[in-house]
């Protein structure tokens, strides 16, 4: 609840008509048991820290690290008391995750030198192995410009050999090359003013420019969180320095009325300059710098304002340059804009550009204008060439397409987190997302799981951040494709829920939807999971659909003793935790549970006449597991598991054999669908009725079975496809699916098979009953042309027999039955998901509603009642 709060809150701005888009920002406050928790973790560490000096002092441990030696005691220390302390007993515990050799092109994937410990992080050694094909997620590559591939990168070769690698003099001497002129200008036009100068380092463009725009006498009102190189070059610029909170409107000018009215301290001289310093993108928070409203600030108390957008230019704004692009904003409206090259462009060094005389003044008075040696030829190529990229000048839309791509990669990750149920900082639209680890034992743990993974991440900690908000830090790029971010999802909730919970092989206390007798709502309960025993996978629900087969459990009883149970049974998840023998599947696996299993093993699974599988029929017998055992059990009374899956609880356990590991980069809350429903109408038509090209077929009953089979039919590229329904609001679905003609068995006086055979000159060569109707069964058959038409019964009863007339099936008709769409299951699954990643067929239009697990009776209500066509629920995050 105090999220959500903080969340409504920070969406809306104090200034809301300044804003072109939605301002979402959220940072919640670490919670009281976990920051007590930490407090006690850096404690304990700090007490076997002083322990550890006590021993190290009387030489009983032997101590590594640099000290003062005893004759010099009378000079200044190098180090502070503390931070040695903090680096020899905290930070050296887990120094390893940090300052890792890279041997590669730090692009999406990147090769990290191997090196080992053998004193605990005191030194290392290498291996003389390479950890190949890292996934970068802690590279500020933001455009994907970091490569030794393409234009860029011929570019700049080319110019090395023209130029060479350096000149080895500054600009005012014989350091200053064309290159270095055209790249200005173009820096300029491509941030909309009048000039612009760039220099070798980016630290240095703030730390040895700002002394050149302020001094004594000067205010600078800096916020809380901006980089070391702004307060480095406030500090050095002689000016008086006053701090505001955080992205904090209020603060800022509260501060800048007491300027105003105040003065300067003693004197109360009206300060010679107000300057404020923010940046564009804060890197360690993930937040965008409120910027409409520092403008609305600085023109209303006449300051002036420095931007630093070292992290957002090329990151935000649909054209690439930055958050003043991001918010529409007039770039004459920023005093100072200063940037790097080495984030988005690839390259390096800074940047600062505005007004022409600005530009002029700092050409004489910068230090890092008069002092420093002038850019490298081959950078500034590369900052030439992916900059025209980025502004279409290259003929191409290379850079439009990879400033499109980060906001979606960025948009899709933060989203696929939260889902999770991860705790992230920051801003919506920032490449840039912290996810909070707290506790200091995880930031070394999270760190080394991760890259044992082949993730590379940044892990930070005190005093890079509060004390009570360690985090990761993910850096996002165009360059990531959305199968590498989904493999980092699986890993890092897999391995997130490990560290925190350590649920493996231990009972799991969860919600669950208990259905306790028949017709009566389900009730949400805590239920005990049990862990996975032999050949047994335990599985976290993420989703999973409402199947009318659950609702006919639940109201028309296939099974009266089927109680009390957990229903569903169309469901994805990800795999928490495996049983002994399990060698197919590890945890962070993206999975699908089957209520049709395939061992491999038995003659039916080796046939391919069926999908049924031996050790599977007890499941469809019992309604509990293969073993004929449960795992789940409420108040001290054993849960049935519905058709060995039970989709309705946060977490459930399978034999493998009903297991299907799904890709990694499938959207669970899609592919659930494809646990029942799609895979048995779509496969009722492809495998089952093979539909021949340029057929004509009809399918009966228009529900998400139904609307399959449509699809099914198109796929297999029937030529008339026609949808049967007493329901004309389901006709347009229909369409979408690929049916080209409708027929409401209401509107004509005559039987439908009748009907249907005047339509297609003596009956349709397919028909695919979808209804689970004993009499829409026979006029399926019957609506068959006698001499090859073949009718697939697909919907589901058992509360009728049914009957037809020999001389309907002697002519030739075929009369078929088909269970999950005669799919073997652990193979057929993952093939359909791959289809709906390749756009071949459709999941999301089959989404009606959706809600969460608590809301599970109104989506029976409406699946009932007909109001839907397939509702998903989210069970856990």
């Amino acid at each position: 609840m105090m999220l959500s709060l903080f969340l409504q809150l920070h969406a809306a701005p104090h200034h809301g008509d300044l804003y072109n888009r939605p301002f979402l920002e959220s940072f919640e406050e670490t919670p009281m048991l976990v920051a007590v928790l930490t407090y006690m973790g850096y404690g304990i560490l700090t007490v076997f820290g002083y322990l550890r000096d006590f021993l190290r002092h009387w030489k009983i441990e032997r101590c590594h690290i640099a000290r003062e030696k005893e004759e010099q005691k009378d000079f200044v220390p190098l180090y502070q008391d503390f931070e040695n302390f903090y680096t020899r007993n905290l930070y050296m515990r887990i120094r390893d995750n940090w300052n890792r050799p890279v041997c590669s092109v730090p692009g999406a994937k990147m090769d990290l030198v191997d090196r080992v410990s053998h004193d605990y992080n005191w030194t290392f050694e290498y291996t003389g192995r390479t950890v190949k094909a890292v996934i970068n997620l802690g590279s500020y590559n933001y455009l994907g410009f970091a490569e030794n591939t393409g234009r860029c990168a011929d570019a700049a070769a080319e110019v090395s050999m023209a130029y060479g690698v350096g000149v080895a003099s500054t600009r005012q001497e014989i350091g200053n090359l064309d290159i270095h002129e055209e790249m200005e200008d173009l820096l300029a036009r491509f941030l909309g003013v009048e000039s612009a100068m760039a220099f070798g380092m980016g630290f240095a463009t703030n730390s040895m420019n700002i002394p050149a725009l302020t001094g004594k006498g000067c205010l600078i009102l800096s916020d809380e969180l901006n980089h070391a190189s702004l307060v480095l070059g406030a500090r050095l610029s002689g000016s008086t320095i006053r701090v505001f909170k955080h992205n904090n409107m209020q603060s800022l000018e509260k501060l800048l009325r007491e300027a105003i009215v105040h003065g300067q301290p003693r004197t109360h001289r009206p300060w010679k300059k107000i300057l404020i310093m923010v940046e564009g993108i804060y890197s360690m928070e993930g937040s965008i710098v409120r910027l409409p409203e520092v403008i609305a600030l600085k023109r209303r108390y006449r300051a002036y304002l420095y931007l630093d957008e070292a992290h957002s230019i090329g990151a935000l704004g649909p054209r690439g340059r930055g958050v003043v692009d991001h918010f529409g904003l007039d770039p004459r409206d920023v005093d100072v804009m200063m940037g790097t090259f080495t984030k988005s462009f690839g390259a390096a060094g800074g940047y600062i550009a505005g007004k022409r005389e600005l530009i002029d003044y700092l050409r004489c008075h910068s230090h890092s204008a008069v002092y420093a040696t002038s850019m490298s030829p081959p950078v500034v190529e590369q900052i030439i060439t992916s900059m025209k990229c980025i502004m279409g000048e290259d003929g191409t839309t290379i850079g439009s397409d990879r400033i499109r791509q980060l906001a979606e990669n960025t948009c899709y990750f933060r989203r696929r987190l939260r889902e999770m149920g991860f705790i992230i900082y920051g801003n919506d639209d920032s490449p840039v997302v912290p996810m909070m680890l707290y506790m200091p034992a995880k930031i070394g743990a999270f760190g080394r799981e991760m890259l044992s993974r082949n993730i590379g991440v940044v892990v930070v900690g005190f005093p890079a951040t509060p004390i009570i908000e360690s985090r990761a830090r993910f850096c996002i790029s165009a360059a990531h494709s959305r199968e590498l971010l989904d493999q980092k999802h699986v890993q890092t909730s897999w391995l997130f829920h490990s560290v925190e919970m350590a649920t493996a092989g231990k009972v799991i206390r969860c919600k669950a939807a208990v259905a306790w007798e028949p017709n009566k709502p389900l009730v949400i309960e805590e239920i005990e999971v049990a862990p996975p025993q032999a050949n047994e996978v335990r599985i976290k629900i993420v989703a999973t659909g409402v199947c009318h087969t659950d609702l006919y459990h639940l109201f028309e009883g296939m099974h009266k003793d089927g109680f009390p149970v957990v229903l569903g049974h169309e469901g994805a998840g990800i795999v928490e935790s495996v049983g002994p023998g399990v060698t197919e599947f590890q945890p962070g696996d993206k999975v699908i549970p089957l209520f049709i299993s395939q061992c491999r093993e038995c003659r039916f699974c080796k046939s391919p006449k069926t999908n049924q599988c031996v050790k599977g029929w007890a499941a469809d017998r019992y309604d509990v597991m293969a073993l004929e055992e449960t795992r789940l059990s409420c108040k001290g009374k054993k849960l049935l598991q519905f058709l060995g899956t039970s989709t309705f609880s946060e977490y459930t356990v399978l034999n493998q054999i009903a297991v299907a590991k799904i890709d990694p980069a499938a959207p669970l809350d899609k592919v659930c669908l494809l646990g029942c429903g799609v895979c048995t109408g779509f496969g009722a038509a492809v495998n089952t009725a093979k539909v021949e090209a340029g057929s004509t077929c009809a399918v009966f009953g228009l529900g998400a079975v139904g609307l399959a089979a449509v699809m099914g039919c198109k796929f297999a590229g029937a030529k008339r496809i026609i949808a049967v329904d007493i329901n004309p609001e389901k006709f347009e679905k229909a369409k979408v699916f690929g049916a080209t003609e409708f027929v409401n068995p209401k509107d004509h006086s005559r039987p439908i098979n009748q009907v249907l055979a005047e339509m297609t000159d003596g009956g349709v060569d397919y028909s695919l009953e979808c209804v689970g109707n004993v009499a829409v069964m026979r006029s399926a058959l019957e609506s068959c042309v006698k001499g090859w038409g073949v009718s697939v019964l697909v919907g589901w009863t058992d509360l009728h027999d049914f009957a037809a007339r020999p001389i309907q099936l002697i002519a030739g008709r075929t009369w078929k039955g088909t269970l999950f769409g005669g799919f073997k299951s652990k193979d057929g699954v993952p093939e359909m998901v791959k289809a709906y990643l390749d756009r071949k067929v459709k999941l999301d239009e089959f989404i009606t509603h959706s809600m969460t697990l608590e809301k599970v009776n109104e989506a029976v209500e409406l699946m009932k009642h007909g109001q839907c066509i397939r509702t998903v629920l989210r069970v856990s995050p």
